[in-house]
């Protein structure tokens, strides 16, 4: 069975809330951490907010690094397997 703890906090004229340090150490929340508040049902969960990946960190790599515009367009030209050259 799950154990639950019943902690409080006073927010602040400023609304901010100290998380007790217990509730710091279960999570291993430090200074400058995000955390979410999810609210479902009247409940609220305090959670780690996960780290921001971009949808774009997968394609790293994918593409070579080009020296100009010139080579861009060679290498376009040639995924796409055209042959001939338009002067783009």
């Amino acid at each position: 069975m799950a154990t639950i703890s019943v902690l409080t906090s006073v927010m602040d004229s400023d609304g901010k809330i100290v998380v007790p340090a217990e509730i710091k150490e279960q999570l291993g929340l430090k200074e400058g951490d995000k955390v979410e508040f999810v609210v479902k049902d009247g409940q609220t969960v305090l959670r780690h907010a996960p780290a921001f990946v971009s949808s774009f960190t997968e394609y790293v790599g994918a593409v070579p690094v080009f020296a100009n515009i010139a080579e861009v367009n060679a290498w376009v030209r040639e995924m796409r397997g055209d042959d001939d050259d338009l002067g783009l």
